[in-house]
């Protein structure tokens, strides 16, 4: 956990059309965005926490959000259903996890949870763990229970 308010300036938001010198163009961001800014603050607090060797196999990642009350929540934490979208808010904080070499690649996550409300003490935190549930049988009472709701 890393006491550090969310990003409310996502990923998506902050792509640009930018050119290389050579003039071609892409899309990207550029190093002032505030995304880049926040990644970094957030590597920099949360540099401790680094495993000492990346994770490897396929990984379960839980991602929370806390951000701060507004007026309406009335000093309770709350469910947060504005925006930033939960996916965009993944995007960055995966991103960065990369960076940071959680694991060789993001590519290795196969299950996740993205959690985001807001509270009275703003943090951001990440749970990251081998996931060993998903074989044949686990598949077929995953399709035989979504069949029951047809």
């Amino acid at each position: 956990m890393v006491d550090l308010i969310p990003i409310r300036t996502t990923h998506q938001s902050d792509l640009r059309i930018l050119k290389t010198r050579d003039g071609r163009q892409f899309v990207g961001k550029t190093s002032k965005s505030e995304v880049v800014k926040w990644m970094k603050e957030f590597a920099n607090r949360a540099s401790h926490f680094t495993p000492d060797v990346p994770f490897e196999g396929p990984l379960e990642v839980t991602l929370y959000f806390g951000f701060p009350l507004i007026k309406s929540d009335k000093g309770k934490d709350a469910a947060m259903t504005t925006k930033p979208d939960f996916d965009n808010l993944a995007k960055s904080m995966v991103d960065t996890l990369t960076k940071m070499n959680f694991w060789k690649d993001d590519s290795q996550i196969v299950f996740g949870k993205v959690m985001k409300f807001r509270t009275k003490l703003p943090f951001v935190g990440v749970w990251v763990k081998p996931c060993k549930f998903i074989d044949s049988e686990y598949c077929e009472q995953i399709r035989k229970h979504l069949n029951e709701g047809k």
